[in-house]
């Protein structure tokens, strides 16, 4: 890993030192102090084109800032149904706030342009609506039959001819007849194996209004739908397909070289997933839908809370460039939820929590021989016990002619033998080096970057 590239993200490097990620600040006393404080929240100033056609300002903020956002309130339905709800207003500058309408917007773009989760979306709603009817023209049957019951049976006379039954009596045979239960596969009702009701006894004479009939529910598996639906929420949740400049809407908080740490908004991701639940939703109907694909998605991992954005040379010249992120004093492991490159130079890093170290270290397959990034050659021990141990001294190469031979096209190499000599004087005067002893000298490890954010609020 180059070392003059990793270490500028320490701190005292000016913009590519790590910090969190929020636009550029103003220089003193070029903006109001107010307008001040919505950059250090992470807006940016933007021109808002109105629905009556007239451009305003307005503040956008997307899922990445350098603060913990307060819990978004949420309706009393749980979800939001467009984007006009969460069109806020910032009063002390008079103007609109519009990332959460802009990441509901996203969200039903998004579903807009899958053709496959759109389907399954409205496939799953369309399924619940069917229960829902089905369980309500059930209720309805039932009330009918409880209020046409006489509250005293009557034996009817021998000779009096037998009356036709009506079609309500004839649909409460056909149920009694087992086909409600060949048709709870499909609609959904009372448990498959249920057995059927036999036809009740003659009433007698003193019989009172019989006892409303009972229905037994078996806990419905999860639809193949909702399980779809879920997974594709779960990866929206994690920021799949949603446009970089939603994520950084402007080029200057993340500068050529540098690394930008960020809480990530929970309220901003729950308006992004309404976005896209809001194909074909009806709130009065699909409460049952709604809660069912909460569930499920529950179930899909952890919500995103912070993450890192690095752009750098290094993200192209190591693709497996190992980051490890800990948390509680580097004692405890942070969970990676997402890691992608996001264009040539930019990698995107989401983790479970905020963390406090972060480390940074070249692939193994950077093990090699040579030297440092100085042109030296770092000594270390060869006692027993003690061998590869740093000596904390070093050899120049580059600068010392007499290591190197020039050849008679003009380039410079180096002569092995003359190194060994002298480094066997400075680790081991009087007595020549072996081939692996060299070799304990010249290999050069992975190297490692650590930067710790101790009391980073979380």
């Amino acid at each position: 890993m180059n070392g003059l590239l990793a270490g500028r993200f320490a701190p005292g490097h000016g913009e590519h030192s790590a910090a969190p990620l929020r636009p550029a600040p103003a220089a003193e006393g070029a903006l109001p102090q107010e307008l001040g404080k919505l950059l250090e929240q992470g807006m940016v100033p933007m021109a808002h084109i109105t629905e009556t056609g007239e451009c305003a300002l307005a503040w956008y903020s997307g899922p990445f800032l350098p603060r913990v956002a307060p819990r978004l309130p949420r309706p009393a339905d749980g979800h939001f149904p467009d984007a006009d709800v969460l069109l806020l207003h910032e009063p002390r500058t008079g103007t609109f706030v519009t990332g959460y309408a802009c990441a509901w917007n996203t969200g039903r773009a998004l579903a807009l342009a899958d053709a496959g989760f759109a389907a399954t979306l409205v496939r799953l709603r369309h399924q619940g609506r069917l229960r829902r009817a089905t369980d309500r023209q059930y209720a309805t049957y039932r009330r009918q039959v409880l209020h046409s019951a006489p509250s005293t049976g009557t034996v009817p006379r021998a000779a009096a001819p037998a009356a036709a039954p009506s079609p309500r009596e004839q649909f409460e045979e056909l149920l009694r007849g087992g086909v409600l239960g060949a048709l709870v596969p499909t609609l959904g009702g009372p448990e498959a194996d249920e057995p059927p009701r036999s036809a009740p006894a003659t009433a007698a004479p003193t019989a009172s209004r019989p006892a409303a009939t009972t229905r037994s529910f078996a806990p419905r598996p999860v639809s193949p739908d909702a399980r779809e639906a879920a997974a594709w929420l779960a990866g929206l949740r994690r920021l799949g397909g949603v446009p970089f400049d939603c994520l950084v809407p402007d080029q200057r908080m993340l500068p050529p070289e540098s690394l930008r740490l960020f809480h990530v908004d929970r309220g901003w991701l729950e308006a992004l997933l309404d976005g896209a639940r809001s194909l074909d939703r009806h709130p009065g109907t699909d409460a049952t839908t709604d809660a069912e694909l909460d569930e499920v998605l529950d179930g899909q991992g952890p919500v995103p809370a912070a993450g890192l954005l690095l752009r750098s040379a290094l993200v192209p010249g190591w693709p497996t460039l190992r980051v490890e992120a800990h948390a509680e004093a580097g004692t405890s492991a942070v969970e990676v939820l997402r890691r992608e490159a996001l264009g040539a130079d930019v990698l995107l890093m989401l983790f479970d929590r905020m963390p406090d170290r972060l480390t940074f270290t070249e692939p193994r397959q950077g093990l090699h021989f040579g030297v440092d990034d100085q042109g030296n050659v770092a000594l270390r021990s060869l006692a027993p016990g003690e061998v590869g141990r740093p000596l904390g001294r070093s050899v120049p190469v580059g600068t010392d002619p007499d290591l190197t031979v020039t050849t008679p096209a003009g380039a410079h190499m180096l002569h092995v033998g003359r190194l060994a000599a002298r480094l066997a004087e400075d680790v081991r005067p009087g007595s020549p080096l072996s081939p692996a002893e060299l070799a304990v000298q010249l290999v050069r490890a992975p190297e490692q970057l650590t930067l710790t954010f101790e009391g980073t609020p979380r």
